[in-house]
């Protein structure tokens, strides 16, 4: 019986032990959430999204707060008079965790009051701010207008490094920050449940804007590229992408031309009109070089066909060769493009002649990836190539055969004679052998 009893007085004190536990533990954490709460309420919103959270949240917390509030007080008195009528007491540290935990609801009120006119009082300011940045806003796209219309009074084409750096960059910049304001100013209007303001003078200023932006961008890099083009060494040169890039502006200019003209039903604007039709000239002009620039910007050109062209312009002491200095602009002075039609077959044979040794250079490589794998031959002691590699081996064997004898009846391949004539009769013993 005596063991039994001191069982059940184990467990009535473990019972006892444990709610006060629970009562203490409850308790720290009620004064925990009071704390984080009261240093929630009390930072101060440093934007729009900010101050509407803390709106929000002192608004849904406070009846919320107060309905859990009084739940677990109510449960935590329940717990402690169950110990009272046991005689079951708390440690001093806990009983002062208890006491401050029942302290707080009256605390919160006052907190929550007060935060709530703070929070209502940073919400005003934010709409003010918010109100002063539209107008602001607003004020910034009439100046960008005004700048956009400027532009049809620029019609110096000497000025284009002042007019694209100091006006077209600048404004690019803007406006893409002005498309980035409207869209942070909307999103603010959401949180504020405000209409939203549609800003459709942003899209129609970028669209007045672009044929300006054009305008200036392809003329500023058009005299760069013909600076470089003509003033740089010419062995720098790809003549198929300055072709391409000619092309490709001749086209936009003259589209830009026909804009500013009035012929494509827009206004008649003078100035951007001379722009455009001095550098749509600029153009032209050296189109009228490309024949020149391809025959000479051949990759193709070897010293066999810089001797030959040598001797076809018959210049007194000037050689025309690849080298880090010699520019277009030389070779105009030179008088070397009167002789671009003769200059255009040697470097058409040139390119001819550089497909067929890009060819060869290609079969060579075409066997260094092969994989030969050898395996011996009954018990003669030799070894056979093995089943899998032999139709490879064949199938190269065939193709670059067909090839070899192509080059040898070509008189583009005359060059190349001492590589041609050997890489077929290796090819035909290689043949034999397989």
């Amino acid at each position: 019986k005596k063991r039994l009893a001191d069982v059940a007085d184990a467990c009535a004190d473990a019972l006892l032990d444990h709610i006060r536990l629970t009562v203490a533990d409850t308790a720290r954490d009620m004064n925990k959430t009071y704390l984080e709460m009261n240093e929630r309420v009390h930072v101060k919103p440093t934007n729009v999204n900010e101050a509407v959270q803390l709106k929000k949240y002192v608004k849904e917390t406070q009846p919320q707060m107060t309905k859990d509030i009084e739940a677990e007080i109510k449960a935590q008195k329940k717990r402690e008079l169950f110990l009272e009528e046991y005689f079951w007491s708390t440690t001093d540290e806990d009983f002062d965790e208890i006491c401050t935990s029942y302290g707080w609801p009256a605390r919160m009120y006052e907190i929550m009051k007060l935060a709530s006119r703070a929070c209502n009082a940073e919400h005003r300011l934010w709409e003010e701010k918010l109100k002063t940045q539209r107008v602001e806003f607003q004020e910034k796209l009439d100046g960008y207008k005004a700048q956009i219309e400027s532009f049809e009074r620029d019609g110096d084409v000497d000025k284009r490094e002042e007019v694209y750096t100091g006006k077209v960059e600048v404004l690019v910049k803007a406006l893409e920050e002005a498309a980035a304001e409207a869209e942070e100013i909307n999103d603010q209007e959401i949180l504020f449940g405000w209409g939203i303001t549609r800003y459709t003078e942003v899209t129609k200023l970028n669209n007045k804007f672009e044929p300006f932006k054009r305008l200036w961008t392809m003329t500023w890099e058009t005299f760069k590229n013909h600076r470089e083009w003509m003033q740089g060494p010419f062995s720098k040169l790809n003549s198929e992408v300055i072709d391409e890039n000619v092309s490709d502006a001749v086209r936009a200019m003259a589209k830009l031309v026909k804009s500013f003209s009035g012929k494509g039903g827009g206004e008649l604007m003078p100035k951007p009109l001379a722009v455009a039709e001095a550098t749509a000239e600029k153009l032209e002009k050296f189109k009228d070089m490309l024949p020149m620039v391809h025959a000479v910007c051949n990759p193709g050109l070897r010293t066999r066909h810089w001797e030959k062209m040598t001797e076809i312009i018959a210049i007194p002491n000037f050689e025309l060769k690849k080298d880090e200095f010699t520019s277009l602009q030389r070779l105009i002075d030179k008088g070397v493009k009167e002789h671009t039609a003769k200059l255009a077959e040697v470097s058409d044979v040139a390119s001819r002649e550089y497909t067929m040794e890009k060819a060869l250079d290609k079969m060579v490589a075409d066997w260094e990836g092969l994989d030969l794998r050898f395996k011996p031959w009954k018990e003669t002691g030799t070894s056979i190539l093995d089943g899998a590699c032999v139709d490879e081996v064949q199938a190269v064997l065939d193709d670059q055969i067909v090839k070899v004898t192509a080059m040898g009846a070509s008189p583009f391949a005359k060059p190349f004679a001492d590589r041609v004539g050997p890489w077929g009769t290796r090819l035909d013993r290689l043949q034999s052998i397989v």
